[in-house]
């Protein structure tokens, strides 16, 4: 579940990066 979480939030992290660009 741990493994899983993190994947989901490097994805949002991601987003948010390329919205912030």
């Amino acid at each position: 579940m741990t493994i899983l979480l993190g994947m989901g939030w490097e994805l949002v992290e991601s987003m948010h990066g390329l919205k912030t660009r």
